[in-house]
């Protein structure tokens, strides 16, 4: 496995045919905080060490969801990231303070106990919506009519898309996902006809269903690329404020 730090995103390669896991050695001080990526991370005299599994083939990027900082932090000290908001901490009697997303909360962690963290008012990334925040197509140029579809995953309810005549979206979920269900929400409230496909490369998509006059669609479908197809009426799309996929 190969391991990477850019701007403090953590970049993990698997170039082998067999799953991997190991140890992951990410440098730092815990005078200037201890920054934690998603799974466990114990403090060692030279920064951290976290446990790392991939698949055969593989690479993942992960950005800093929790950062340790204040006082002394204990080499051996264990933390366990559950999301962007939640850590368990364990191992040598420590004060520290817990900061996610410019929030932060003091804590005090006792020997032989497990202290869970809770950062209030973070946001618990990752989220359990795949599609918020993910690459969209069409990019510029964008068809006549149509505005930025990024606006329909930004997780805004201020920004809107408008597919203008007979526009299409396309939202890269970054990986194969599974799906039980594809929810819309239309500024004022009514959803034009439409439907959703599925495809597994981008290329070649399938199993399109018509979605329901609330604007939802129940399913069964793995994909990585969902797309959202409007389909004009006499009184226009409207504007579409979120695409959700559960």
């Amino acid at each position: 496995m190969k391991a990477a730090l850019t701007d403090h995103h953590l970049s993990l390669f698997n170039l082998s045919s067999d799953a991997v896991t190991t140890t992951v050695t990410i440098p730092g001080s815990p005078a200037e905080g201890i920054r934690l990526y998603q799974g466990v991370q114990t403090v060692t005299a030279s920064g951290t060490a976290l446990h790392a599994e991939l698949p055969a083939a593989s690479a993942s990027l992960a950005p800093v969801r929790i950062v340790l900082s204040g006082g002394r932090i204990p080499v051996g000290l264990r933390a366990e990231v559950r999301d962007g908001r939640t850590v368990r901490l364990t191992g040598p009697s420590c004060r520290v303070t817990v900061s996610a997303q410019g929030k932060s909360l003091d804590v005090t962690v006792r020997a032989g106990r497990t202290t869970t963290v809770t950062v209030p008012r973070a946001t618990a990334y990752p989220l359990a919506d795949p599609a918020l925040g993910r690459t969209v197509f069409p990019t510029a140029p964008l068809p006549p009519g149509m505005t930025d579809p990024r606006a329909a995953v930004d997780g805004d309810a201020g920004t809107a898309w408008s597919p203008g005549p007979d526009g299409r979206m396309v939202v890269d979920l970054g990986a194969e996902q599974h799906s039980t269900e594809i929810r819309t929400q239309w500024r004022g409230g009514h959803a034009p006809v439409s439907q959703v496909e599925f495809s597994l490369d981008g290329r070649t998509y399938s199993g399109a269903a018509r979605m329901s006059a609330r604007g939802v669609l129940r399913t069964d479908s793995t994909a990585r690329y969902v797309a959202l197809r409007v389909i004009t009426s006499a009184t226009g799309p409207g504007s579409l404020i979120a695409l959700n996929i559960a």
